[in-house]
């Protein structure tokens, strides 16, 4: 994945994430909104825990554990030898739904929330594009053998030897 699709993902995944919250919670009073009977409904909720609601802390603990995963997610990408899509993709999610929920963190000191499944606590796109990163990165690295797609962007491709070159005059 080159690198401009890389950021546009995570992108994608952050406005999807902004948009979807602005909408639910400026239309939708809180409570339940059937969608599929009881099982989906969209139930817009303020979550100033971790994330599914595990955990409790400060605010400033989960902005600054967002701004830390930005960081490693980046560097993750970009230190990649070789670009293995499916990695590259679950990198991107992952960036996304940090970005997403960091926004929500820093601006309001909560996660805006709202779909409800009812087996797992409220989520939103965010956490959907984190969970779907997990998923993808632990199918990639457990069950399937890497199939790293070559870096073909020159400007990405770092210096490596050409083996087919001649060899330097004067070398034996």
């Amino acid at each position: 994945m080159r690198t401009g699709f890389f950021y546009l993902t995570a992108i994608l995944v952050i406005v999807s994430d902004q948009l979807t919250k602005w909408a639910v919670m400026s239309n939708l009073t809180p409570g339940p909104h059937p969608v599929l009977g009881s099982l989906i409904t969209i139930n817009p909720t303020q979550n100033d825990r971790s994330a599914f609601s595990l955990f409790s802390a400060h605010p400033w603990v989960f902005a600054a554990i967002a701004c830390v995963a930005v960081v490693v997610l980046s560097v993750a990408f970009h230190k990649q030898q070789r670009r293995d899509l499916w990695v590259s993709a679950a990198l991107a999610l992952a960036l996304g739904g940090a970005v997403g929920n960091g926004i929500d963190r820093g601006w309001l000191g909560y996660v805006r929330d709202f779909f409800d499944v009812r087996v797992i606590p409220v989520f939103n796109v965010a956490d959907s594009a984190i969970t779907a990163a997990v998923i993808v990165l632990a199918w990639r690295v457990v069950l399937r053998p890497p199939a790293p797609e070559p870096i073909t962007d020159p400007a990405e491709r770092r210096a490596e030897p050409d083996e087919n070159a001649a060899p330097p005059a004067g070398s034996a």
